[in-house]
């Protein structure tokens, strides 16, 4: 029997991080996310199967699927469970050392990583500040540059949005169609760790930026960024403090915005 799901079927498979409310609430929103590969090597079965141990070992049994995605030639996607932010860095900073990843996948121009974020506490002008702020014109320097794409097939840009409408198309760079999540199309796929952490952290800090800023543009986000700590409590040697550290390292390789 084959490891790899139908499409949408591991939506009713995985099963969130056990947390408190304390600490959903210190890592509010929880965030899920799909990242396409194709495989090059081997049975694409056997290798979706050995893919799934090494993340497995990592987290927990109900953590992640693979399932079947019409868009790709011969590979799945890995669809995760919704988790705090900081859970799915740990899990993925060891699962992607694993020389599987490299051996028998490849992040290909026709995958993608699409991030869902949970938008029961998200207010109509919330909606619409996430909208227009990835879809604004004077962002799409910010967003190519943490995206690694823009405007790519699937993943449609309006310029002239200024709200969200509750009538977005599935394929918008913002979908507002999956029940409970908001999902973000935006990134290309990845096997590199650094890569998907600042991928992960740009739409857990967009959620967040938002939700309390007025200005919608990149520069306002880069500042709020910055000024983003942790708890003295969580100060880690990995997060220097900061609350998106590799977002941060990333930001300061933007040339032009």
């Amino acid at each position: 029997m084959s490891v790899i799901q139908d499409y949408h079927e591991s939506r009713t498979l995985v099963i969130e991080e056990a947390c408190t409310i304390e600490e959903w609430n210190a890592e509010w929103p929880k965030i899920g996310f799909e990242l396409e590969l194709e495989v090059v090597s081997d049975d694409r079965g056997s290798v979706a199967e050995r893919i799934l141990d090494i993340i497995r070992r990592n987290s927990w049994s109900d953590y992640v699927y693979a399932e079947h995605d019409g868009s790709l030639n011969y590979g799945f996607e890995l669809v995760t469970a919704p988790a705090r932010l900081s859970r799915h860095l740990e899990i993925w900073r060891e699962s992607l050392q694993a020389e599987e990843f490299r051996i028998f996948t490849a992040a290909k121009s026709s995958c993608g990583l699409h991030t869902h974020l949970d938008k029961k506490h998200m207010s109509d002008a919330h909606k619409n500040a996430f909208s227009v702020f990835f879809n604004r014109k004077g962002n799409s320097s910010l967003i190519k540059h943490i995206a690694g794409r823009y405007g790519a097939e699937a993943c449609d840009v309006d310029h002239e949005k200024s709200a969200w409408t509750g009538q977005d198309k599935r394929h918008e760079i913002v979908n507002w169609y999956p029940g409970s999540t908001v999902e973000v199309r935006a990134y290309s796929s990845t096997r590199i760790f650094n890569r998907l952490s600042y991928r992960l952290e740009f739409s857990h800090a967009a959620y967040h930026f938002t939700k309390r800023h007025g200005s919608l543009d990149a520069n306002s986000f880069i500042k709020w960024v910055d000024n983003q700590l942790v708890s003295p409590e969580n100060i880690t040697l990995y997060n220097q403090g900061r609350k998106y550290p590799n977002l941060l390292v990333k930001l300061g390789t933007l040339v032009c915005v």
